[in-house]
């Protein structure tokens, strides 16, 4: 799978790089980045009671917090006026009250179609790209067991987002994160308490990201160029 990924990434280069073209801008190469902050309150009733018993209800509400952020920092170079080619790295973390923490890596080369918005400073920033990932974090078995889950992702990816050009040499980017993804995912869960006791699976996903008209991917970012 590493040298499938590795194959990928290097056709990808290759392939953009042949697309080189002379009218590229005199600001040719961009650094930057975006972060990401998303929190959710959750409340849950339950009855402590079973059924059949005889015995009156009882209600427990428990609420929890569960809060999300991410910095996700890029650099690329511009092949032609409103073409680029870069790569981003990613890191997130999530966790909150009675849940796991979660903690994830990714590294995805892409590229970057710009449309300008008339005349206006505005523009719509498409990217595509390649992604590999790996996360970690805890997770209940099928058992019954709590867990430590870590997963390999590889995958492809469309993200679209709007652009500012604030100075000459300054961007100002906003994005829902990935409208579009392809993953395929190795996942191995070991138990806490057993280390012996393991699962393992892999699958694919395909499809529109929920998260995306969700806003629990808005990230706010800025590019230098130079």
């Amino acid at each position: 799978m590493k040298k499938f990924y590795g194959t990928m990434f290097a056709a990808a280069l290759c392939s953009s790089a042949s697309l080189f073209a002379q009218d590229a801008p005199a600001k040719k190469y961009f650094i930057g980045g975006s972060i990401g902050f998303n929190s959710t309150t959750q409340e849950n009733t339950v009855n402590t009671v079973p059924p059949g018993t005889g015995t009156p209800s009882s209600y427990v509400t428990t609420k929890g917090t569960n809060t999300t952020y991410s910095i996700t920092p890029e650099f690329g170079f511009y092949i032609r006026k409103n073409t680029a080619l870069g790569i981003k790295l990613g890191y997130s973390h999530s966790g909150g009250d009675n849940l796991y923490t979660s903690n994830s890596y990714t590294a995805s080369p892409f590229v970057r179609f710009i449309v300008p918005i008339g005349s206006s400073r505005f523009s719509v920033y498409n990217d595509l790209g390649i992604s590999a990932g790996y996360s970690e974090n805890g997770e209940s078995m099928s058992s019954g067991f709590a867990g430590d889950a870590k997963t390999i992702n590889l995958g492809a990816f469309y993200e679209p987002g709007i652009q500012f050009r604030l100075k000459n040499n300054i961007n100002l980017m906003a994005t829902l994160g990935n409208l579009f993804n392809y993953n395929y995912y190795e996942k191995t869960i070991r138990a806490q308490s057993d280390r012996f006791v393991k699962t393992r699976n892999s699958g694919h996903n395909v499809g529109i990201n929920s998260d995306f008209f969700a806003f629990n991917s808005f990230r706010l970012g800025v590019n230098l160029l130079f």
